[in-house]
């Protein structure tokens, strides 16, 4: 009896041990471990209808699978809006970045410049781990 009792413990141990390793372990590499560092601005240029053409200055500190990214005006985890961003010339959007310093294709942000320095959050997911996806938050 002792050792069926002993068992169902173990194996209830592993199951708590597994769990909060998917729980928590997105979280670590979130914070610990980012794929890219904060953009910087390079440059904007305001365009019709209150957007903003923008090149971003950056750096990729891992090699992850891209998996696609958002842009928010707004406070987080208050009201805001996710934003259009579409790359100038998607062909060039499309190649993969080096590790270390890089610099973005301007990138159309349906948002003007005034709300880029100061209500625009961005954030990029990849693919680094198979059991989860990672979240680097890229903007301000």
């Amino acid at each position: 009896m002792r050792q069926i009792a002993d068992r169902l413990l173990t194996a209830i141990g592993a199951a708590i041990l597994i769990m909060a390793v998917f729980l928590i372990g997105p979280e670590v590499e979130t914070r610990f471990f980012p794929v890219y560092s904060t953009f910087k601005v390079d440059s904007i240029e305001p365009m019709p209808g209150g957007q903003s053409k923008v090149v971003f200055e950056y750096t990729k500190y891992r090699w992850c699978d891209p998996m696609g990214f958002a842009w928010y005006v707004g406070e987080p985890g208050g009201a805001f809006r996710q934003l259009k961003v579409v790359p100038e010339d998607p062909e060039a959007s499309s190649k993969i970045r080096p590790l270390g310093v890089n610099k973005s294709v301007p990138y159309i942000i349906d948002a003007t410049a005034s709300q880029l320095s100061g209500r625009v959050y961005g954030e990029i997911y990849n693919r680094c781990h198979p059991a989860w996806s990672s979240r680097t938050s890229i903007y301000p």
